[in-house]
């Protein structure tokens, strides 16, 4: 994530953090990059291309298939991490467009406040889950603040 401070705008500050990433991990061999622009054409500009188009489900608990009790959805929590980590990749190994991802994405996302996942659990494996947040329903348009 790249984030610049609202004072510090429009001061190439951006720019200078992308390139010292760029020559960190170059440096350390790695060569293929993936970042989710803000603005596309600002990180074109710095040689980033297109990649495939990213889709976003909103569904409603109404829409959740019914079943016959709910003795295998349980919240997930930290403790989880390993086994929610372990059906993404799963997945994702199976799954044009998805790119394998480690504990600390996850765990940043399940420390968030405001941030939930209930995940479907059966012999203590996670066979999927949704995570949603009450915070931007409840309170639109506000976002959280980090010190």
């Amino acid at each position: 994530m790249v984030a610049v401070d609202l004072l510090h705008k429009k001061e190439g500050v951006a720019k200078s953090l992308l390139e010292y990433f760029h020559n960190h991990y170059h440096e350390q061999g790695t060569y293929f990059i993936a970042l989710y622009p803000f603005r596309p054409d600002f990180y074109k500009q710095m040689g980033y291309g297109y990649g495939t188009k990213m889709n976003r489900d909103r569904v409603r608990p109404a829409q959740s298939p019914k079943g016959p009790s709910k003795g295998h959805i349980t919240f997930l929590t930290l403790e989880d991490i390993n086994k929610i980590v372990d059906f993404y990749n799963k997945t994702a190994a199976l799954t044009h467009g998805l790119m394998i991802r480690n504990l600390k994405g996850f765990s940043r996302s399940l420390k968030q406040p405001g941030n939930y996942t209930i995940g479907y659990v059966e012999n203590g494996e996670v066979k999927g889950y949704p995570g949603f947040s009450l915070f931007r329903r409840y309170f639109p348009g506000k976002r959280h603040h980090h010190s």
